[in-house]
């Protein structure tokens, strides 16, 4: 499975404040979930008792969860080979024992889960106190994302629009949706979409209106502009590859496939790394990238059986 690729442009803006900290280990200490139970790498020393990190629209305040136990897939696949999964399912007290396993059921599944105390898409082990999660109002899973009041929005644009230049989302027809994540501790993070829409002349049966838009993904850390980066989308073509193309109008152009879960320092605010997941039909993507050069630190794909 493959995610097609946007057309898009970094800009970088240095500051003192924003050093990049490459010495953490994402790879070992990252794991996707799919509710409360968590993919173990192979290798994983992962083991009851131990305290991860937890982030992705959880409903679970406490970003910090334990581990309650360990789980190997072998003997749940085992029984789902035998019995077939109709014959699971329909044995009501073996589903609710063993029901997990069909979320990690496919050629990608994991030898070992672990259960947390808490739900989640990302858990992250050996961070230290100085970690700072940033995540967005309304965060439990199915409730909307709220976004910033329009005059919010339009203050935060007029302060970083001369340092923007020429881009293509900027025009007098450019329409704008914020989201906040944070604060903690006195840090927070503002995605300002900044959208400039070709609208078409009949709406399309699955509601779009847009024929396409040129949009601008901004990154305000404490008030300074981090990073700009410009895509286009359009409701004819496609996102993903397992995926229709997008529903563009004024309330959802810009909920784009790449589903910011939070924002993520260990170093005390000093830099910060986004957590994205990216669904589609077959699969979920799973992502961490550096917030200010879009560069790939953690990537996980997971099949979803139907």
């Amino acid at each position: 499975m493959k995610i097609k690729s946007y057309v898009f442009l970094t800009i970088l803006f240095m500051s003192p404040i924003l050093q990049a900290q490459d010495s953490f280990d994402w790879s070992s200490n990252t794991f996707y979930g799919m509710g409360e139970y968590f993919a173990l790498r192979p290798d994983s020393k992962i083991k009851k008792g131990d305290a991860l990190l937890i982030l992705g629209r959880s409903s679970n305040p406490n970003p910090r969860a334990q581990v309650v136990e360990v789980l190997d897939s072998a003997p749940a696949k085992k029984i789902f080979e035998e019995k077939g999964f109709d014959g699971v399912y329909n044995d009501k007290p073996l589903y609710q024992e063993i029901g997990w396993y069909w979320s990690f059921k496919g050629p990608n599944e994991p030898k070992r889960v672990a259960r947390m105390s808490s739900d989640g898409a990302f858990a992250i082990a050996g961070v230290g106190p100085d970690a700072l999660l940033l995540e967005c109002p309304g965060k439990t899973y199915g409730s909307p994302i709220p976004t910033l009041p329009s005059s919010e929005a339009e203050s935060i644009l007029k302060k970083i629009k001369p340092v923007i230049g020429n881009k293509n989302c900027l025009g007098k027809s450019s329409i704008l949706k914020g989201i906040r994540y944070g604060p903690v501790r006195d840090h927070e993070i503002v995605e300002l979409m900044i959208g400039n829409p070709t609208y078409l002349e009949d709406p399309t049966e699955e509601g779009s209106t847009m024929a396409s838009i040129d949009i601008c993904q901004v990154l305000v850390v404490d008030g300074a502009l981090l990073r700009i980066q410009e895509l286009k989308r359009s409701s004819s073509e496609e996102e993903r590859v397992d995926s229709g193309p997008p529903t563009l109008n004024d309330d959802w152009w810009y909920a784009t496939s790449d589903q910011t879960l939070g924002y993520l320092s260990l170093d005390g605010g000093k830099s910060w790394k986004r957590a994205i997941q990216n669904n589609g039909f077959e699969g979920i993507v799973y992502r961490i990238e550096d917030a200010k050069d879009g560069k790939e630190v953690f990537s996980a794909y997971h099949y979803t059986p139907h």
